[in-house]
């Protein structure tokens, strides 16, 4: 059986802003990025960091 870690990263997410001096805002975002080198466990890292997003920013679509 695979045992597998998942740990807690960070990563910066860039948002556009229409009515401001700045044209993008910067957020920092926590979310769980599944430990391995298999494409299967990339693909769960960026599902989760994509779920977080929407989430804390309301967003339907990530990217």
């Amino acid at each position: 059986m695979e045992q597998t870690q998942n740990a807690v990263e960070q990563r910066p997410v860039f948002m556009p802003r229409v009515n401001s001096d700045n044209l993008v805002k910067t957020d920092m975002v926590r979310f769980e990025r599944h430990v391995g080198f298999a494409s299967r466990q990339k693909k769960k890292s960026i599902n989760d960091l994509h779920q977080v997003i929407r989430k804390k920013y309301g967003f339907n679509n990530v990217l």
